[in-house]
């Protein structure tokens, strides 16, 4: 097979991957679902999915037939769009500022998701649990910190599962010692439940 048929696939490829990313995070305004593939949250995959469309579309471009002024021009053009996309996401709030940690209900069924993060003076963590290898689920409740501290990166929790569907948290909070918060499996983000 043609190299430029590879790379005229991949792009599709990406383009199209980078399409449903962007589609899911209209179509879900709230954030109740969120793409998460091990430590690769939908806000870093959205940018790499499209620079990695437009890099591999370029080299398409590049390794045709045309003349050499237009090459050097569709090479510009596409690293201008390629770093454009970069900036702008770090500028939009598209580069997943969260630390993720994973704890399984102790039948082993369920997975919670603890979505950290810490930004100036505030912090916290948003629970998720996992509906499928790619998608997680917010549930109801946040957990909050103070002065940006990160529980979860200083180890600074414990995990009590009351139930298979129930799991109690125990944090550091950055302020006063010690909070404690409860997340049910089946109560979501926004008062949806199973």
């Amino acid at each position: 097979m043609d190299i430029r048929k590879i790379l005229g696939i991949c792009s599709i490829f990406f383009f199209l991957c980078f399409a449903i990313l962007k589609a899911i995070s209209i179509m879900n305004p709230n954030n109740e679902y969120y793409f998460l593939v091990g430590k690769l949250g939908g806000k870093t995959a959205e940018p790499i999915t499209f620079a990695l469309a437009l890099i591999s579309l370029c080299l398409m471009l590049i390794l045709s037939k045309m003349g050499n002024r237009y090459k050097i021009i569709i090479i510009g053009f596409g690293l201008i769009a390629v770093m454009s996309t970069f900036i702008l996401s770090l500028f939009l709030g598209g580069i997943d500022y969260y630390r993720y940690f994973y704890f399984n209900s102790p039948d082993k069924k369920n997975t919670i998701v603890v979505a950290e993060w810490s930004f100036l003076l505030g912090g916290g963590a948003h629970c998720y649990v996992r509906e499928n290898p790619f998608f997680v689920r917010r549930l109801a409740g946040s957990m909050g910190t103070d002065d940006g501290y990160r529980a979860f990166s200083n180890e600074t929790y414990q995990v009590n599962w009351l139930d298979n569907q129930t799991v109690t948290f125990k944090y550091g909070n950055g302020y006063s010692g010690v909070s404690t918060d409860t997340f049910v499996l089946d109560k979501y983000w926004g008062g949806s439940q199973k």
